[in-house]
């Protein structure tokens, strides 16, 4: 039913996945693919290959800005996977692969002047995430300083400092990005799962509460 031996579903049961999200529109990606017993990638090409069952909004996902910045972000993480190209850049398999095939080389070029930097510099400002930019730049450092052992100790101890400081910036600002995210129903819900007679005012004073307490523990937010 699901498909043949390599895995790959068939048109029928993709629109039965898609259905299902369709009628259940909260359900998540994780969950429907423990139902169907198939992988999330599998849901999440299923439903986007039929929104008009989904309901999830359909993309054009041949926007040719979008297949370059996949192929820069490929160039600058080479060990990144397929998977993890989808899941990043919310695209169905096929597209992040047809962006490698055709902007890749165009990528690993434009690397080699200094306008061909600036301009996939431009082209990937937008959407750069600056905790996920700042954790992989500080590991990328203690890679360096792991390497180089002929560093003195002392600068081996300031720099260890400096980087612990740069660890806490970046969780504040993972922090403060989640929390812009946070969807409000969801907060709503988790907070009545510990107060189930919680009135809206309710809700919306504890969460100010909260807020207010992360405010004087990490700055602005």
């Amino acid at each position: 039913m699901k498909g043949n031996r390599k895995g790959f579903l068939n048109d029928e049961y993709r629109v039965k996945i898609a259905k299902y999200k369709g009628k259940h529109p909260g359900a998540s990606l994780e969950s429907i693919a423990q139902l169907f017993k198939v992988t999330e990638r599998q849901v999440f090409n299923a439903v986007h290959k039929h929104p008009e069952h989904s309901g999830v909004e359909k993309r054009d996902f041949t926007d040719e800005k979008l297949l370059k910045k996949i192929a820069i972000y490929k160039s600058n993480h080479p060990k990144i996977t397929l998977e993890q190209l989808e899941k990043k850049f919310d695209v169905p398999t096929h597209t992040a692969r047809y962006a490698l095939q055709k902007f890749a080389l165009e990528a690993d070029l434009g690397k080699a002047t200094v306008k061909g930097r600036r301009q996939l510099a431009e082209m990937m400002a937008d959407d750069l995430n600056e905790a996920e930019v700042m954790r992989y730049q500080l590991n990328y450092c203690l890679a360096e300083m792991e390497i180089n052992k002929k560093l003195a100790l002392q600068s081996r101890i300031d720099l260890l400092y400096k980087t612990t400081r740069i660890r806490m910036h970046i969780q504040r600002v993972e922090l403060e990005s989640h929390l812009k995210r946070a969807d409000a129903q969801l907060i709503a819900n988790i907070i009545r799962r510990f107060e189930p007679d919680a009135s809206d005012d309710m809700v919306v004073k504890i969460y100010n509460e909260e807020l207010q307490k992360l405010r004087e523990e990490y700055g602005t937010i």
